[in-house]
């Protein structure tokens, strides 16, 4: 192999582990699923690039019509393309440990003037059972 690509190769490598620690400690130090300031580097364009929403939501199924539980949205990545699909007649129901997020998908489907979105804050548990 070449040197060259073995030392790029080890620096990729390092990098990651890095990444891991951080991700490590920051889980510790708030113990929710995804602190929702880390969450927001989820929605943004490049994401979207090289996994587009629509072709995600079309290999799920989601159509016109349907009723819809997104658990865990997080900053609403899938939200408003998902809520556009399903229509006037579906309902788009999301679901969030955390409150922030909850607000920011409440936000955004606001601003895009969708009407069949619900959000709650929740951390999805049903203890009737």
């Amino acid at each position: 192999m070449h040197p060259a690509l073995i030392a790029i190769l080890s620096l990729i490598g390092a990098i990651l582990f890095v990444w891991l620690v951080v991700l490590r400690i920051l889980k510790m130090m708030h113990p929710v699923p995804i602190p929702w300031r880390l969450a927001l580097i989820l929605d943004n364009a490049l994401r979207r690039r090289v996994l587009s929403p629509a072709k995600t939501l079309k290999q799920i199924g989601v159509a016109e019509g349907m009723k819809v539980l997104e658990l865990g949205p997080g900053p609403g990545f899938l939200t408003i393309e998902a809520a556009k699909r399903l229509g006037k007649e579906g309902r788009l129901y999301c679901l969030d440990i955390e409150p922030a997020l909850i607000a920011r998908v409440k936000e955004k489907t606001a601003k895009a003037g969708l009407n069949n979105v619900a959000v709650v804050v929740g951390d999805g548990q049903c203890s009737a059972l």
